[in-house]
């Protein structure tokens, strides 16, 4: 039984030291998607890794024209969202772009662009 007791504690400190190893190593590591990222006081935006869903992001609109939308959100920041024809915009029920004015408060998924602005799939009117 005494022969046992050793090889255990041995294991088990081992078992322990890999773990808190790993973590420590993660903890140092990029991200696998460095594009998708958290903004603070509510503004979601996340960028497409391989497999992706897309962009995304939620605000208030502050002015609209015949092809993209300028969204304030709640950190204060302003977004440019591009949307066309083919762009899904909804509420309760099916909404069109004419829905869409001023202060009004979307939720937006899409593909991010370059500059930084999203070309919209869908947006979502939320109140």
């Amino acid at each position: 039984m005494k022969g046992f007791i050793v090889p255990i504690i041995v294991g088990v400190v081992g078992l322990g030291g890999g773990f808190f190893g790993g973590v420590a190593y993660q903890k140092n590591q990029t991200p696998a998607f460095p594009g998708r990222e958290f903004l603070t006081g509510g503004a979601v935006r996340q960028m497409a890794g391989p497999g992706g869903a897309g962009g995304g992001m939620s605000g208030t609109v502050q002015s609209k024209d015949d092809k993209s939308l300028m969204i304030k959100t709640a950190n204060g920041s302003t977004e440019t969202v591009y949307y066309s024809s083919s762009t899904t915009i909804t509420k309760d029920a099916a909404a069109s772009v004419n829905d869409v004015t001023d202060g009004a408060k979307v939720s937006v998924i899409g593909e991010p662009n370059a500059d930084d602005s999203i070309t919209a799939k869908s947006i979502r009117l939320t109140d």
